[in-house]
This record gives structure tokens, sequence and C-alpha cells, in this order.
């Protein structure tokens, strides 16, 4: 599900992402920007911050900024600039790439797809993409 509001009565900053999926769920909620469950189908959960070891990339908080969206616009930003600098390893490394752009791209339109002739499932396999587009 997903719903917006720009005014939302008794909510202030509310903004809040969940994503479901076979291995497990995680939450981010603006609120409490710096951290993220992440929730196993197993039953564990797990509270992760920028600087946990189980995350791919460690951002240390940087002192000053506070909670919020400034700090991860900041770092993509940064992150952008040095990738157009040439700095190696940037682009699928900390940045996605084409592959992962492209992928987010198949996604939105296949569950538009599914929403519009309401399909349970569509595949998002990319070798598929052309045929359906």
């Amino acid at each position: 599900m997903l719903s917006a509001s720009q005014v939302a009565f008794g909510e202030r900053n509310a903004l809040s992402i969940q994503v479901y999926g076979d291995a497990g769920a995680i939450h981010w909620s603006f609120e409490q920007a710096d951290a993220l469950r992440l929730l196993r189908t197993n039953g564990a959960a797990l509270i992760l911050n920028p600087l946990s070891p189980d995350l791919l990339v460690r951002e240390p908080v940087i002192p000053g900024l506070g909670n919020g969206l400034t700090v991860p616009f900041m770092i993509q930003y940064r992150d952008f600039a040095r990738a157009i600098d040439g700095t190696a390893g940037i682009i699928d490394g900390t940045l996605p790439g084409i592959d992962a752009a492209v992928r987010s791209m198949c996604f939105v339109e296949r569950a538009a797809r599914s929403r519009g002739q309401r399909i349970d499932w569509i595949s998002l396999d990319l070798s598929d993409q052309r045929t359906h587009a």
C-alpha cells in the first residue's frame, strides 16, 4: 500500500517506508531516521543504525546535522559528485548503477500493470522487459 499526504491531521513529518519481501521486511521512519528495523521471516528483529556492522555501507553520523533526510541526501550528492569526478568504485559500489535503475523502473511499471490488470503476480525478470513494455 502506498499512501501520501501533504497534510495529515495529527502527523508531523511522519514519513515512513516499509518494504516487504519473501525474506523479511524493512521499516524506516523519519521520526527515528537513524534506525532501520529489519524483520526476518523466522521472527527475528534487528535494529540497524548508521554504524551497524550488518550494513553493506556504513556512514558515521555527522555531528550537528541531526536526524532527517538531510544527511542521506547529502551523502548521495557527495558520492555522485565523486563519481562524476572520476573516483573509481562509486557506481555499482556505493551508488546503484544503470542495472539497478532499469530494475527500479521495471518494478514500478510492473506494479502499475499488476494493479491495472488486477493480477497478483507479475515477473520482474528483465529478460522479458521488451516483450511486455
